[in-house]
C-alpha cells in the first residue's frame, strides 16, 4: 500500500466513528443542537453560548451541501477530507 492508500483507508474507517460522536440522536444527521452540545462539552465555559451558537450556525452553513440545515455522514466526510488531519493531529517537538 502507498502512503495515500493508507490515509484513505484510515479516513474511511474513522469518519463514521467520529460522526457517531456528534449524531447522538442516531438519526443519521448532525443538527445544530447536537453540534452545540458536543462543542459545549469540548470548550466548557471558555466560550459563551452566544458565540458558540454562532460558530455552530456557521459550521452547519459551510458543511450543509443540500440545504436541509443539518450535516449528513456524506457531508461530514467531505469536510473531513478537506481538513488536513495529519497536521491537526500531530504534535511537533
Amino acid at each position: 500500500f502507498t502512503h495515500s492508500h493508507i490515509h484513505f483507508r484510515l479516513f474511511v474507517s474513522v469518519a463514521p466513528v467520529v460522526f457517531q460522536i456528534y449524531d447522538f440522536k442516531n438519526d443519521g444527521f448532525i443538527d445544530e443542537d447536537e453540534l452545540f452540545c458536543v462543542l459545549k462539552m469540548m470548550v466548557s465555559t471558555d466560550v459563551d453560548d452566544e458565540l458558540l451558537r454562532f460558530i455552530v450556525s456557521q459550521t452547519i452553513k459551510e458543511a450543509d451541501g443540500d440545504g436541509d440545515n443539518k450535516i449528513s455522514l456524506q457531508e461530514f466526510a467531505q469536510i473531513l477530507q478537506k481538513t488536513d488531519m495529519e497536521n491537526r493531529m500531530t504534535i511537533r517537538f
